[in-house]
């Protein structure tokens, strides 16, 4: 997948999320994990309960230089394992995020399909993704 960002133009984006997206970390009970979704996508995981649960996905595939690296994000999901509302959740958040209509995000439950809530977008810049990745450490003040 690493190849296909590089061909796409998003290679520097796609690593360092790819590479943030570890753990767990300090002072952190969150096991994080990272699946392939397919051969364009890859999925970043929680455990959530006893089952791991995608959070975010990122369309390697859909991305391209000129417009970023497409993501899809579940924000029910981590505002209910990170502890966070929707304005802080928001604060980690590309501005220009657009929110995400729950028939876009497979595999959510009957129950989270309630509730549900997620966000979509691009990643334009690293310090983009540093601060989507800073939600690791916990809700910003």
């Amino acid at each position: 997948m690493e190849a296909l960002a590089d061909e796409q133009e998003v290679g520097s984006l796609y690593r360092r999320l790819r590479d943030g997206w570890s753990g767990p970390k300090s002072g952190s009970s969150h096991k994080l994990y990272k699946a392939s979704f397919g051969s364009k996508s890859l999925g970043f995981q929680v455990k959530i309960e006893e089952r791991i649960a995608a959070v975010l996905v990122v369309e390697v595939g859909q991305s391209e230089k000129n417009i970023g690296l497409k993501f899809r994000l579940n924000g029910t999901r981590l505002m209910a394992v990170f502890g966070l509302d929707e304005s802080q959740l928001c604060s980690y958040l590309p501005n220009s995020r657009e929110e995400m209509p729950n028939g876009e995000w497979n595999g959510a439950t009957s129950e989270e399909i309630a509730n549900w809530y997620g966000f979509k977008g691009y990643f334009r810049t690293t310090d983009e993704i540093d601060k989507f990745l800073g939600l690791l450490k916990g809700p910003q003040a």
